[in-house]
């Protein structure tokens, strides 16, 4: 299933990924970390089903990521990656 409706924080998909009947995958387009968050907390459940979850599959997260490979160019990779407390 593609879902092409907007995510935000403030609104929840109106599909949500758990409610899909068994053997369907899903893609959604989400654009800010809380939806992205949500779905890949299905991961386990995903896999015990044996279906594929994407996320963050817009524009809006490519365009990010090559921002920051871009500004990152040059520069020497961090010597740990930040995790939150």
């Amino acid at each position: 299933m593609v879902n092409a409706v907007a995510h935000t924080a403030q609104r929840a998909c109106l599909w949500p990924a758990p409610a899909l009947p068994p053997g369907v995958h899903y893609l959604d387009q989400a654009n800010e970390l809380e939806p992205v968050r949500d779905l890949l907390e299905l991961d386990d459940e995903a896999r015990r089903q044996a279906v594929t979850l994407v996320t963050g599959a817009g524009f809006g997260v490519l365009a990010t990521e090559a921002l920051v490979i871009e500004l990152r160019s040059g520069h020497r990779p961090p010597a740990r990656a930040w995790s939150p407390p």
